[in-house]
């Protein structure tokens, strides 16, 4: 999510069995167990949770991934520093997209990256259990870090402010774009890239490139609709070891963290399918237009960076195996919206404010992690089986905080499949919820503390 609080929206299938986990250092009590600290630049674990789940099952339990979440939060490039603390040995384990090596003089991924060259996951499957992946992760070795694992990443797409069908639409125009061979295929197609950070405002922009559930986490499709249906290039995920860790760890567990970055590639996958299956709706619910752009016109436009890796002696065979391996994606179509159900009962469809101020915080359950922000105004929006929170903090501009769908059964409310709770509403039309469930105290504070004032 874009914000703290309101977390019922946070997706519970990608966290499952890691993130905070309690377990014991090697030689504390239960000092069979080591546990190792993976840097990890958001603020969930996302795909990666597969891998540590995947470390955890081979090890029997005895060797286990702990994430360092937000690491390096905030730069728009945290990619090099990542790197750099891994070389200096601040943390053990880290991953950065296969993009961030290119920088560091390392070319063997830029042709499994390189624009409209794989564009579909059986594909990405195909040239990560190709013995040519063992070469590419072992070219980071030379740079101070030991490559532990080469994984999946999920397929990105273009959004874009306009309709776009091809190169002549994006000419001039300011795009989010990772660093490396990324940036220079936005040049070729004639726009301005612009890297940004993980879940970064588009102040600025007239477009970004990103993966479905984050077109969804970040709610990008209120300003970017515009996405086209095919995929740019994955973002894989590397693995890597500070030098000083990776020999401190025996000969065994360093076999089972490169053997769990190879078992763990089809789970992973599947994972990340159905992530992506799961936004589908949801960005179509949202405004998204998919469309097919013109693909030919795009891979014609790009075709000097492809060309470059042609003549290049470590991108070439890369680029024959994923030559040898693509297919061509399945369109994008959204479903055809439900006829919605005679409403009986339920949320109230209208508009509706709140304002939780400094001392609710200081007097609420669950108040002490919104402090921060606070004082809070909030504007929902509510439709037939779809919720929406706008919020002010501070007095800034209001921004997205929460957008689900939700259900009720007689007083109960189920939001998103995630949270649950109670409600009612009063003489005046206004709405009081209680007995919110989520896993956050802070979803408790901002349902429950003040009535929900029904302003139309």
């Amino acid at each position: 999510m874009r914000r703290t609080g309101l977390t019922i929206l946070a997706s519970a299938a990608l966290l499952a069995g890691c993130g905070g986990q309690t377990v014991d250092k090697a030689g504390g009590k239960g000092g069979d167990v080591r546990v190792l600290r993976l840097a990890n630049a958001n603020d969930e674990p996302g795909e990666l949770a597969a891998y540590a789940r995947e470390v955890k099952r081979l090890s029997g339990g005895r060797l286990r991934i702990e994430f360092a979440n937000n690491w390096r939060r905030g730069p728009n490039d945290a990619e090099p520093g990542i790197l750099d603390d891994i070389r200096a040995g601040k943390v053990d384990l880290a991953w950065v997209g296969a993009r961030a090596f290119k920088a560091e003089g390392v070319k063997a991924f830029d042709a499994l990256i390189a624009p409209f060259q794989v564009t579909d996951y059986d594909t990405e499957q195909r040239v990560l259990t190709d013995p040519i992946a063992r070469n590419m992760l072992a070219a980071v070795d030379r740079i101070g870090v030991k490559g532990v694992a080469l994984l999946p990443g999920p397929l990105r797409r273009l959004g874009m402010r306009k309709p776009w069908s091809g190169p002549h639409d994006l000419k001039d125009k300011r795009i989010g774009a990772p660093a490396g061979i990324g940036s220079a295929a936005i040049k070729a197609l004639g726009a301005v890239p612009v890297v940004h950070g993980s879940g970064a405002k588009l102040t600025g922009l007239d477009g970004t490139e990103q993966h479905l559930p984050s077109f969804v986490g970040n709610r990008y499709m209120h300003e970017i609709p515009n996405v086209a249906s095919q995929p740019l290039w994955p973002r894989p995920l590397v693995v890597i070891a500070s030098p000083g860790a990776w020999k401190a760890l025996a000969a065994d567990d360093r076999k089972l963290l490169l053997k769990a970055g190879t078992t763990v590639l089809r789970p992973m996958l599947d994972d990340i399918r159905a992530a992506d299956r799961a936004a589908v709706p949801r960005l179509c619910r949202a405004g998204a237009r998919f469309f097919e752009a013109d693909l030919p016109a795009l891979r014609a436009a790009a075709a000097p960076v492809i060309d470059a890796l042609r003549r290049d002696a470590a991108s070439a065979p890369v680029l024959r195996a994923v030559e040898r391996e693509r297919r061509d994606p399945a369109p994008i179509i959204c479903p055809k919206p439900a006829q919605p159900a005679k409403a009986r009962g339920g949320l109230p469809s209208g508009e509706y404010t709140w304002t939780l101020t400094l001392a609710d915080g200081r007097t609420q359950p669950g108040g002490k992690t919104l402090m921060h922000e606070l004082p809070d105004v909030f504007r929902a929006l509510v439709t037939p089986g779809r919720l929406v929170i706008y919020v002010s903090s501070k007095g800034k501009p209001e921004e997205i905080g929460f957008e689900e769908d939700y259900s009720v059964f007689k007083d109960r409310i189920i939001i998103g499949g995630n949270g649950s709770g109670r409600f009612k509403v009063d003489g005046k039309g206004n709405l009081h919820f209680s007995d919110i469930k989520s896993g956050d105290p802070s979803d408790e504070f901002v349902f429950e503390t003040k009535p929900w004032k029904r302003v139309r």
